[in-house]
């Protein structure tokens, strides 16, 4: 006698009866029952019989103990505990694997049959779903545990579907079993369609012990709980920042979405406020990333700290940050953002030392300031950037005059491109002179910007909208083709040129700027030793390991190099004696200030013994008053440019200003004069907005 247990997951073949525990489910007990039958004898069981045992089971007082058996003698079916044996109305031949007899050679039928009783009680054994299939997918045996992850509700799944029963579907299924049965296995992951979806990684093979044609073996793992923590995992990685464990750009602007979506229902209003550390580079550079890295993480915690945790902020990454606050946390004034920028001035320890800092931090409103994502971010970001240019460290509010300038903007923006292409930018030179006989030894070169209709268009309206837009290395690249082009035409008519060449934070940071320049060169033919490039002392602080490359390589090639409005920026004497450049310039705001401010007369005199004592050029730009010129000749100064000595002027105009200076006698008239410092293309939005007139 053939008896099952689901709890032992075997079954017994020693004719004692081990029994099938109720506490395992009635429909699981019939399962059992069926399967067994079905792996033991040549057709399907009767179902009739089953719903008749599983009808009375559940109508019992849900007895302790229920056996069932199947008489291999007799083909009949009994139940013990109190349940009447009923004879199945189509009894079928059982015989337990342990007696059955080898069969002999050439009993196809039944070598298939013994395989897939073996095979069938492996499967059963399994703690996954299991199943064998045949060639249309349908269940020809299945286990317990597959009936566990059946979305039907009753025991009776053979005959059915795989893919019905676990409500999913595959692409070209049919094709699918097709191959399984030449031989390819097949294995993937598939999500089930039901309220409440699973799921699941089903492998299909086809075993040879059971024929060419013969059944598919199907296991089924129910992956979902493991997939769930997977995917909220990469979630969590995907939408946040690594550094701060803070949301990053993409969940802000996914919970930005869905905020409006739901302040526009209820009439709330809310505030975008963009947050962006002030001269953070040279934290990085002094203290090392390391430092830059736990200053970011305590920057964050701060910035959550102060504006609550009701709101939403977020790292965009870099230096810059973002909160959301409806109005119960923002308020109608700016006290919690005036707060937030007292409360970042705040000492942050390092390692070794501490940082103060400041933020530029930019207000939007909902709905004032716009009521799409887009629109709030650009002003916010207007904003902070209006706030950059106010001197930092400020707090400013979006306005409508704020948008006008974004609409101008946006105009020039579109506008530039094409001047670019239609030949719109041109150069204006303002010479530059040496400080002690006033002979002409260089210019520098302004752009600007000519419209079809005549207008000027300044540079101070269109070099920071390059900036922000991208095309400031296509302006770059422009200039310094002209300028190029120009000292090819000077030198052909005898004018000794020697020209210096601004470059703009963007165009140093390119990975071919070296490149395009070399290339600029060649379809020129100009000699880089008639060029001076001049950086910004900023420009190289923000990663001076690359900019020390960079310079070295363009040294290499035959370019002098200047750095620009030094005395504003972070530089110390450790670096700038390891600098491969020639020439220092001195910014003019402190050349301005220097005969009624004793502050910059100190620090023009400390400039000029420093780059005496390395041996460089020193040059004065913003010379106004024969009474700074004096000053700048005796403290030592070699090169004066500014209006004193002449403002900026087309090079037509600059031809014949050189041409009446050397007319007069007074000077020389050749542009080959002390020092090779040359004509300088002023489009760095500092250089070009401090000499735009």
């Amino acid at each position: 006698m053939l008896v099952f247990n689901s709890n032992i997951k075997a079954a017994s073949r020693d004719g004692i009866e081990p029994a099938i525990s109720a506490q395992a489910g009635v429909d699981e007990v019939l399962a059992l029952i069926a399967n067994e039958w079905l792996a033991r004898g040549q057709g399907p069981p009767d179902y009739e019989w089953l719903e008749s045992l599983g009808q009375k089971l559940r109508e019992g007082s849900a007895p302790k103990i229920i056996s069932a058996a199947v008489n291999p003698q007799t083909s009949e079916a009994t139940t013990t505990d109190g349940l009447e044996p009923t004879l199945p109305s189509r009894p079928c031949q059982v015989e337990p694997i342990a007696n059955a007899e080898a069969p002999a050679a050439g009993e196809v039928a039944e070598t298939s049959s013994t395989a897939f009783k073996i095979i069938a009680e492996a499967l059963y054994l399994s703690t996954n779903g299991a199943a064998i299939l045949d060639a249309t997918g349908g269940i020809q045996y299945s286990n317990a545990a597959l009936l566990s992850l059946s979305t039907s509700g009753t025991f009776s799944i053979l005959g059915r579907s795989l893919l019905s029963v676990l409500q999913v579907s595959v692409d070209d299924f049919a094709g699918v079993l097709n191959r399984v049965s030449d031989g390819v296995p097949w294995s993937g992951k598939v999500v089930s369609y039901h309220e409440s979806p699973r799921s699941y990684w089903i492998s299909l093979s086809c075993s040879p012990r059971l024929g060419a044609a013969g059944p598919i073996v199907a296991l089924i793992d129910d992956i979902t709980h493991g997939d769930s923590q997977t995917e909220q995992d990469l979630r969590q990685q995907a939408m946040h920042d690594k550094l701060t464990g803070l949301p990053n750009r993409r969940f802000f602007y996914e919970h930005l979405e869905q905020l409006l979506a739901e302040l526009k229902l209820t009439g709330v209003g809310a505030d975008i406020c963009f947050i962006d550390l002030d001269d953070f580079k040279p934290v990085n550079d002094y203290s090392g990333h390391a430092n830059g890295d736990s200053l970011l993480h305590a920057m964050g915690e701060r910035i959550q700290s102060v504006l609550g945790q009701q709101a939403f902020v977020s790292r965009f990454g870099g230096d810059e940050f973002a909160a959301v606050l409806v109005d119960g946390e923002a308020g109608a004034d700016m006290q919690p953002y005036e707060r937030l920028r007292q409360a970042l001035r705040e000492p942050f320890p390092l390692s070794e030392a501490e940082a103060q800092m400041t933020v530029s931090i930019g207000v939007a409103r909902f709905p004032q300031h716009g009521t799409e994502i887009d629109s709030l971010m650009r002003s916010a970001d207007a904003a902070m950037y209006a706030a950059k240019s106010l001197g930092k460290n400020q707090v400013v509010l979006f306005s409508d005059e704020l948008q006008a300038d974004i609409a101008a903007r946006q105009q020039v923006r579109s506008k530039l491109r094409r001047a670019l292409d239609a030949g719109e930018i041109e150069l204006w030179f303002q010479p530059k002179v040496d400080a002690h006989s006033r002979a002409l030894v260089g210019s520098e070169a302004l752009a600007r910007w000519r419209t079809p209709g005549g207008e000027y268009i300044p540079p101070n309206r269109f070099i920071p909208v390059a900036e922000q837009t991208g095309l400031i290395s296509l302006l770059g690249n422009k200039v310094f083709q002209l300028a190029a082009e120009q000292a090819v035409r000077w030198r052909a008519s005898g004018i000794d040129a020697h020209i210096a060449v601004n470059v703009s934070p963007h165009q140093l940071r390119h990975p071919r700027f070296v490149n395009q320049l070399q290339r600029i060169l060649d379809q020129t033919s100009a000699d880089p030793n008639w060029f001076e490039l001049e950086i910004t002392e900023n420009t190289v602080m923000e990663d001076v390991n690359y900019a020390v490359a960079v310079m070295d390589e363009l040294t290499r090639i035959g370019f002098r190099i200047a750095i620009d409005d030094f005395g504003t920026g972070y530089s110390s004497l450790s670096y700038l004696k390891n600098f491969n450049i020639h020439t220092l310039k001195i910014d003019l705001s402190f050349v301005r200030d220097l005969i009624r401010d004793q502050h910059s007369d100190a620090i023009v005199r400390s400039i000029i013994s420093l780059g005496s004592g390395l041996g460089l050029t020193l040059v004065a730009e913003g010379v106004e008053t024969e009474q700074q010129a004096h000053f700048l000749r005796n403290a030592g100064c070699d090169i004066l440019q500014g209006y004193l000595i002449g403002k900026p002027m087309p090079h037509r105009d600059f031809e014949s200003w050189l041409h009446a200076r050397s007319a007069a006698g007074g000077v020389s008239g050749a542009i080959s004069g002390v020092v090779s410092t040359g004509i300088s293309t002023g489009i760095s939005g500092v250089a070009a907005a401090g000499l735009g007139s």
